[in-house]
C-alpha cells in the first residue's frame, strides 16, 4: 500500500537524516560497486546457461514484428537476470512488458515523425520543455549514459506524465530498450517541496523501471536528499530488490560530490561542469539550468535543444 503524505510528513530532520545515511552510506561507494559487479557477474553466468532454451520459448509466443525485433539476445539475457535465471518468470515478466509496451510505447514511436523519429517524444514537452525533468547529459567514466533529474525542475507534477517522460528518455538511449547498456540516475533534491514529495511518484515509477526496463540500471546517485526523503525511501524501501539497494549512493555536502565527479565524471569535462553548476548555483526551479557556454558544450543533440528553449522561456 502507497505511503502517503500524510502519513510520513512528521519527520524529526535530524534522525531521518542518521536513519537514511545508516542504510546507504554503511559501506563506500567502491564497495557497492564491488558487491554490484559481483551479483552481475553471477546472475548472468546464470542467465547465459539458459537463453538457449528461453529464445526459444520466447519466439513460440510472439508473432508481431515489433516483439520479435524486441526480442534480441542482450535484451533476453537482462529479463533472466532479473529473475535470477528463473525461465518461467522470466517469461512472464517478458510478455508483461511487451503488452505495457503496446499500450504505452508504441502508439507514441509510431506517431513521430522527422527529428522525434524512431522513438518519439513527450507531448508536454512539446509545449513546454520545462514540463519534466529527467534527460540524458553525457557519459560516465565507464561509458554509461547519465541521466539528471530534479523534480522541482519539474512545472509538471502528474505521475503517469512524467513516467511516460522518463520511458521516452530511456527508449532514446537505448534505442527502443533493445540495445546493450546501462545508465546511471543522478537525482538532485534542489528545492524539493511538498509539490514534489508524492510518495506514489516513486512507488510507480520504480515497478516501471524494474518490470519493463530491468537491468538497465548502473547507479542511482542521490544529491543532498533533504530529510523529506524519507518518506520516499519509507515507500520505497519494500519494492526495492537487495540488488538494486546496492546500486544507491548517497552523496551530502561538496566534498562527497567533487569526490565523486573526480572518479565517475573526469573524463566528460563539459558534463562534469553543467552538473556542477546546476546543482550549485542554478535554483531548484523550472527551467533554471546553466547559461549556453555550459549547456551547449553537452554531447547530447536533444538535450541541448531542450536546454536552449528552456533559456528562450526565460
Amino acid at each position: 500500500q502507497d505511503a502517503t503524505v500524510a502519513d510520513l510528513q512528521v519527520v524529526d530532520e535530524k534522525e531521518a537524516e542518521e536513519a537514511i545515511a545508516s542504510e546507504l552510506a554503511a559501506t563506500s561507494i567502491a564497495e557497492h560497486e564491488k558487491k554490484v559487479d559481483e551479483m552481475d557477474e553471477k546472475r548472468q553466468q546464470v542467465a547465459l546457461a539458459a537463453l538457449a532454451s528461453f529464445r526459444s520459448r520466447v519466439r513460440c509466443q510472439i508473432g508481431r514484428p515489433e516483439a520479435v525485433e524486441f526480442a534480441t539476445d542482450d535484451t533476453l539475457l537482462r529479463y533472466l537476470r532479473a529473475r535470477d535465471g528463473n525461465e518461467e518468470k522470466a517469461l512472464s515478466m517478458f510478455l508483461s512488458t511487451l503488452a505495457w509496451r503496446a499500450k504505452n510505447i508504441n502508439p507514441v514511436a509510431a506517431a513521430s515523425s522527422g527529428d522525434e523519429a524512431p522513438y518519439g517524444t513527450c507531448e508536454q514537452c512539446k509545449t513546454d520543455p520545462r514540463s519534466h525533468c529527467f534527460f540524458n547529459v553525457g557519459n560516465d567514466a565507464l561509458g554509461r549514459p547519465v541521466v539528471y533529474s530534479c523534480a522541482a525542475r519539474a512545472a509538471n507534477k502528474v505521475v503517469e506524465d512524467n513516467m511516460i517522460h522518463m520511458a521516452l528518455e530511456l527508449e532514446r538511449l537505448f534505442e527502443g530498450n533493445k540495445a546493450p547498456g546501462k545508465y546511471v540516475w543522478v537525482i538532485d533534491f534542489k528545492g524539493m517541496g511538498m509539490r514534489d514529495a508524492n510518495p506514489r511518484m516513486a512507488t510507480t515509477a520504480i515497478p516501471m523501471f524494474t518490470d519493463h526496463y530491468p537491468e538497465r540500471m548502473g547507479q542511482i546517485v542521490l544529491i543532498n536528499p533533504p530529510a523529506i526523503f524519507h518518506m520516499f525511501w519509507k515507500a520505497c524501501k519494500p519494492i526495492l530488490d537487495n540488488v538494486t539497494k546496492e546500486k544507491i549512493v548517497m552523496l551530502r555536502g561538496a566534498k562527497d560530490i567533487a569526490q565523486y565527479a573526480a572518479e565517475h565524471w573526469q573524463k566528460n569535462a563539459a558534463m562534469a561542469a553543467w552538473l556542477d553548476e546546476t546543482m550549485t548555483n542554478c535554483k531548484g526551479a523550472p527551467g533554471s539550468f546553466p547559461d549556453a557556454r555550459l549547456s551547449d558544450s553537452l554531447s547530447d543533440e536533444r538535450t541541448r535543444q531542450m536546454l536552449e528553449k528552456c533559456r528562450q522561456l526565460k
